[in-house]
């Protein structure tokens, strides 16, 4: 599986399979699919896709903060069962090449129990979750 950052314009050219994806994580969040492609077009959000042999499985809607890489939203299909184990590492990478001191997930409590595998530093807000790891 490989992790690939992608432009404003292949993002639109992908929305048929990427919408989907994140129809399920937006449930959660506080802003709607119209709301997200407004901020990848400014700039303000990073879309990263994930790929499993050359198929997209699963996309990663990342804000570029001050000294870190934060994930906003996460959503995929058909991904591999060791996809979890791969993603945080490859965040690291992404992190380290924006030059960002850490990776940040905001989430349901059921994914610190993934996290604190890497090393995540958790703080409880009720019915979120917010994740820290170090690069």
């Amino acid at each position: 599986m490989n992790i690939t950052a992608l432009t404003y314009r292949q993002t639109q050219s992908l929305r048929a399979i990427l919408d989907p994806l994140l129809e399920k994580p937006l449930v959660f969040s506080n802003f709607d699919l119209e709301t997200t492609h407004r901020r990848i077009k400014t700039g303000q959000y990073l879309p990263v896709a994930l790929f499993d042999m050359d198929m997209l499985v699963g996309v990663l809607i990342c804000e570029l903060a001050p000294d870190a890489v934060h994930v906003v939203l996460m959503g995929g299909e058909n991904l591999p069962d060791d996809w979890k184990d791969e993603v945080v590492p490859m965040l690291k990478e992404l992190a380290k090449d924006q030059d960002k001191q850490a990776v940040q997930l905001d989430g349901r409590p059921g994914w610190q129990r993934l996290l604190t595998r890497f090393g995540c530093k958790l703080d409880n807000y009720g019915e979120r979750v917010f994740m820290t790891v170090s690069v």
